[in-house]
């Protein structure tokens, strides 16, 4: 079932992806993915093209795939290892989401972190993001062009 289901997601996206994403498969290898999320624009990202490491567990689509930033990014909602930590995604996944749809998530949350204070791996970004919002940007700006491959 998780194959058939991941084949299927697979051709609708290159058929339609989201507004500023795109996958393809790592190697021949159907539960493992890249995606690349363009920066959103007027957010410290629009500057860059980030990849994405997705890997489908077998129980897929009934528990979630492992998302995990490749390009490193400076962000509250995101680990120094790059996994994301988004409540939508990680603790409220259901079978009806996609990946699609997890990807576009995950590039709102770029422009708009999630800052309800339930969630955060890196608390020392989002108490920046909160008390000195132009140096997070700052920072941020600058991890994207050292990191992020540029448009």
């Amino acid at each position: 079932m998780a194959f058939r289901r991941i084949q299927k997601e697979l051709r609708d996206l290159k058929r339609d992806p989201p507004e500023g994403c795109d996958v393809d498969l790592e190697g021949q290898d159907m539960f493992h993915w890249t995606g690349t999320i363009i920066g959103p624009l007027d957010s410290p990202y629009e500057e860059g093209i980030f990849f994405v490491d997705i890997t489908f567990p077998p129980e897929y689509p009934f528990k979630p795939p492992h998302f995990a930033f490749k390009t490193r990014i400076y962000h509250p909602n995101i680990t120094p290892k790059g996994t994301i930590c988004i409540i939508d995604i990680c603790c409220r996944w259901n079978p009806k989401l996609t990946v699609g749809k997890a990807l576009s998530i995950i590039r709102s949350y770029m422009a708009n972190p999630d800052t309800s204070g339930y969630y955060y791996p890196v608390k020392e970004i989002l108490h920046q993001y909160l008390i000195d919002h132009a140096q997070f940007e700052k920072t941020a700006r600058k991890w994207t062009r050292q990191y992020a491959t540029e448009l």
